[in-house]
């Protein structure tokens, strides 16, 4: 598969061979971050059981929600300073970085500390559908979460950055190596503490702030310097260019993480806890089909904005040709993942966890309709023109719930 995928995206152009190196670097960096993944669910939940490693996914899936508080700038910087570069405006590109940097600060200051104090008011127990003397240590938990939360998504501006240079490999290893601390410090905690909700969540959200200072510190004294955040290009009036693109990115957002982020909360509300974590073991496995997709897709969303910014359709043409290639092979490998399940879940789970042939054959079907959806959702994205994915996701967010609850409440999981 690697080997026609490297003869799909032979050319030499360098915009092609930026996409091709950051296409290998970003394959190895993801087979780091699938087999940490891997390892780290059956060390979860022998640390805190199944149920609490479902309230685990539910809780920080919902704290995620607040994502859609950026009002698509990260997305808006992405185009914008992509669009810039192309050009070789780099003064213009410092400009968006550090008004991007103080408007998702001070918007997420404030929303953290609203926030921190609804979060007491709300019946935890009541619902994830869980024992209520857990309310205590899920107040806490949610307290965490949110404080770290908040700190991510304004330092997440380094990755929006990097995949507007084109080197998405970058934003990836911050990732990757985030699951690798992750991995080590819960293997310290199964040998040196009893089972705490607490100690996961501190090690799951402190990792990837630890990588992220790191990587901006790094980034912008070096590489990015010239377009380095400075409190001297704030432009406030510059806000309208990047959230003239970004509002539209922003209904989007709104749409995916009502239908990608509550699908935990209405598991956990309707079948338990310990459901959240058979629906996540089997999406994990068949989601190695769609990283390896992403893999690919990831350096193209910039590419694409920066082929259309000179006027290249040629290029665009010839390469969207190729992703179409690429799509039928991504399809084959989930159903050959499919057939392979049910051998791959005992070597991996034992007899820890029970995930149902159904599920997996269900998820495999989404999947494959996801995975055509996201490539051209990347093309889409990285050219701005946005409008009617946009209404479709609208559309999509009015049906999903009222469905969800409805086949639920009939089907189960």
């Amino acid at each position: 598969m690697l080997l026609n995928l490297r003869r799909l995206f032979s050319s030499n152009n360098a915009r092609t061979d930026r996409i091709k190196k950051n296409i290998g670097a970003t394959f190895v960096l993801r087979i780091i971050s699938i087999i940490t993944s891997f390892m780290l669910v059956p060390m979860t939940i022998e640390y805190v059981s199944a149920e609490m490693y479902g309230i685990w996914l539910t809780l920080s899936s919902m704290i995620q929600w607040l994502s859609f508080f950026d009002v698509g700038f990260g997305n808006g910087l992405r185009n914008k300073l992509a669009a810039a570069l192309a050009l070789e405006k780099y003064d213009q590109g410092k400009i968006f970085v550090s008004t991007t940097y103080f408007i998702l600060g001070l918007i997420f200051a404030i929303v953290g500390c609203i926030v921190w104090f609804v979060i007491p008011v709300v019946n935890w127990s009541m619902l994830l559908n869980v024992s209520f003397e857990l309310d205590e240590t899920l107040v806490s938990v949610v307290r965490i979460v949110l404080v770290t939360f908040v700190i991510q998504i304004v330092l997440k501006v380094i990755q929006n950055v990097c995949q507007a240079h084109q080197l998405q490999s970058f934003s990836s290893a911050i990732d990757t190596f985030s699951n690798v601390l992750a991995l080590g410090g819960i293997y310290i905690l199964t040998q040196t503490t009893f089972p705490s909700l607490q100690n996961l969540a501190l090690v799951f959200t402190l990792c990837p702030i630890a990588l992220l200072v790191v990587f901006t510190v790094c980034l912008f004294s070096t590489k990015f310097k010239k377009i380095a955040p400075s409190f001297s290009c704030i432009r406030l009036n510059c806000a309208g260019d990047i959230f003239s693109l970004g509002s539209k990115f922003f209904v989007i957002q709104i749409a995916a993480i009502v239908y990608f982020q509550t699908t935990n909360l209405i598991i956990s509300n309707i079948c338990g806890a310990e459901s959240v974590s058979v629906y996540n073991v089997a999406y994990k496995y068949l989601n190695i089909a769609l990283m390896i997709l992403s893999i690919i897709l990831a350096p193209i969303w910039s590419a694409f904005t920066d082929a259309y910014a000179k006027e290249d359709f040629s290029w665009m043409n010839q390469l969207f040709n190729k992703l179409l290639k690429v799509y039928l092979l991504c399809a084959l490998g989930i159903v050959c993942l499919v057939i392979a399940s049910p051998i791959v879940y005992s070597l991996w789970l034992g007899d820890k966890l029970l995930v149902p042939i159904t599920v997996t054959v269900s998820l495999a079907f989404y999947m494959i309709v996801l995975a055509w959806s996201q490539m051209l959702v990347t093309i889409i994205n990285g050219v701005g023109k946005v409008k009617m994915q946009m209404w479709c996701s609208i559309l999509v967010l009015v049906v999903y719930l009222p469905l969800s609850f409805s086949l639920g409440h009939q089907l189960g999981l």
